[in-house]
């Protein structure tokens, strides 16, 4: 195990065992670590938010940062449970690899996947990543964050393949376009043999909290195929969303 991590994991786990606030020189007694360590440790997860110091007596807190990262696996683990059920109804429906995903930095994560019956299929890997703006879950996505997009546009657009959309005015107009209909297509932008499909998932806040998507070979799909794919995906997103509380969006 990487020692830095084991010594900061060993520090927040005293803090939430025993009682605060802990002072730097009980930290280095009840850890056997030099008070110069603990005093560098503290200092780094400080700036961090993971710990916060008492401005009187120095001692140390948990910091917020934690509550924030306990919230947003709570809402995760929500998110999946609420989602698996509809995920395997839009497998039923259109037999196709279905996949939840969720916006981490510039880069989606892949939080779980359905798979289908078909002897052909798109690979994809539940904890994978893909850049955000080429995949029709991240475009869904970054339709709704404005921040996010243009965080994803000042890191740079890389090709993947000739229909990788690298312009930053053509994306800002991609997640409008997606804004206005509510779902987003990939036809080729991350892997040019595999097409998807993919609509926001939102939360009692209206805040975009993942996506709904599909991984489907280039060579099945058809006019027919787009259009039964778009209802059932945006059927599904909006059904994972009305049970997460979500306000209705007209």
């Amino acid at each position: 195990m990487n020692q830095s991590l084991q010594k900061s994991a060993q520090i927040l786990e005293t803090l939430m065992k025993g009682p605060t606030p802990v002072g730097v020189n009980e930290f280095a007694h009840a850890l056997g670590m030099p008070k110069s360590t603990v005093s560098r440790f503290l200092s780094t997860m400080e700036s961090l938010g993971f710990v916060r110091r008492d401005l009187e007596s120095g001692k140390f807190y948990l910091g917020l940062r934690l509550f924030e990262l306990g919230c947003k696996a709570i809402e995760d683990v929500g998110l999946r449970n609420v989602a698996i059920p509809e995920m395997e109804r839009l497998r039923d429906t259109i037999d196709e690899n279905v996949l939840l995903t969720v916006l981490e930095d510039t880069q989606i994560t892949y939080l779980d996947k359905i798979d289908c019956r078909q002897a052909i299929v798109s690979q994809t890997n539940v904890g994978g990543t893909a850049p955000a703006y080429c995949v029709s879950s991240g475009k869904a996505m970054l339709a709704f964050d404005a921040e996010r997009l243009e965080k994803v546009i000042e890191k740079g657009l890389t090709s993947f393949t000739s229909l990788t959309i690298v312009e930053p005015d053509k994306l800002r107009r991609e997640c409008k376009k997606i804004r206005e209909q509510g779902y987003a297509i990939n036809k080729g932008e991350f892997r040019v043999d595999v097409t998807g499909i993919g609509a926001p998932i939102f939360n009692a806040r209206g805040e975009v909290v993942g996506a709904i998507s599909t991984a489907t070979p280039a060579l099945r799909m058809n006019r027919n195929r787009w259009q039964t794919h778009i209802e059932a995906v945006t059927q599904t997103g909006n059904t994972i969303s009305r049970l997460l509380g979500a306000p209705n969006r007209g």
